[in-house]
Formats: structure tokens, C-alpha cells, sequence
């Protein structure tokens, strides 16, 4: 019969080449927001597994290709999460603002929302934390894969690529 293999796609992050991410997502609604609100959130205990947009392409083709019998789902997010502090760290450096306590930083979204002006509303768009905790296994997908192997952990470079990138479109203005 008729074989088919699920793919749970976490968060896709920016691209290697150019740092290219959706301005649509939370991650870069959570940038905005920190650069108007002039700090970004702390989140110690958080930890991401965003996952290249090169690496997904990677591991389906290396799925469709594969001449053994694929699993029936297989799970792209990374396989070496960082911590999200290590990520808000790279980008409180490239974006020139500090890093702060969550809560510090939601008591500030929240006050400047109850007395947002027109460009508070541009800048500071409604955001989500997403799931900073929840764990996928990768073993299927890297013994799969490798694209999904070899993926570099994320760092400094990508934080820096990604805000260059939303700062280039004019997404962001980090002046």
C-alpha cells in the first residue's frame, strides 16, 4: 500500500543564508515588541528548539528519497535546543537593549498597552510565548536524516543574522 510519513514541524527559525523569518510569527512579534519596550524578556528556565527552515527541507527530501520504510511520524525541531536566555542574550547585544525578568518585561507590555498611542500599536504587536518547555524526540528524524544530524546548535551568528534580516526590511529599527 500507499506509504505515507507525518512531519510535526516546530518553530521554523530564520534561514542560514540570509537570517529570512516570517514577520508574521511570534518570535519576531516578541523582537518588535522588546525593541519598543526597550529590553527584551528573561527566561531562564525556557529552551528552544527552533529549527532551520534548510534543515526541515533536508530531512523530507531525505524522508522522500529514503528507500527503507520511513516511520510514520517523524518530528522536526532541533535536536540540540539552547536556552532561550542564550538566544535573548545574542539578540539584547545586536538590538542594544537589556535583558530583563519576564515578569519585569510583561508588567512593562502591559502598562505601555493600557495607554498605547497609535505607534505603540505598530510597534508593540500582540504576542504569544509559544511552548518554551516542551521536549520532541529527534531520534527517527536524525537516524533519518542527515540534514537533521548535522544541524548546528543556534547561536550569537543567527541572532545576529535574524535581526540584520527584520532590520533590513524595516520590520525593526534598532537606532
Amino acid at each position: 500500500g500507499l506509504q505515507a510519513t507525518s512531519f510535526r514541524i516546530g518553530q521554523v527559525s530564520g534561514a542560514m543564508s540570509n537570517g529570512a523569518w516570517s514577520t508574521t510569527d511570534w518570535v519576531p512579534a516578541i523582537v518588535k515588541s522588546s525593541i519598543a519596550l526597550g529590553s527584551f524578556p528573561s527566561n531562564p528556565a525556557g529552551t528552544v528548539a527552533w529549527i532551520i527552515p534548510e534543515a526541515v527541507a533536508g530531512t523530507i527530501v531525505d524522508a522522500a528519497l529514503n528507500t527503507e520504510k520511513s516511520p510514520f511520524a517523524i518530528n522536526l525541531v532541533h535536536p540540540r535546543p539552547v536556552t532561550w536566555d542564550a538566544l535573548m542574550s545574542s539578540m539584547e547585544r545586536a538590538a542594544q537593549r537589556p535583558l530583563i525578568p519576564f515578569a519585569d518585561w510583561v508588567h512593562q507590555l502591559e502598562t505601555r498597552s493600557a495607554h498605547a498611542t497609535a505607534e505603540d500599536m505598530e510597534n508593540i504587536v500582540p504576542v504569544g510565548m509559544g511552548s518554551l518547555s516542551t521536549e520532541f524526540s529527534t531520534v527517527k528524524a536524525q537516524a533519518l536524516s542527515d540534514a537533521m544530524r548535522s544541524v548546528k546548535s543556534l547561536g550569537t551568528e543567527d541572532a545576529e543574522r535574524w535581526i540584520r534580516y527584520w532590520t533590513e526590511m524595516g520590520f525593526i529599527n534598532i537606532a
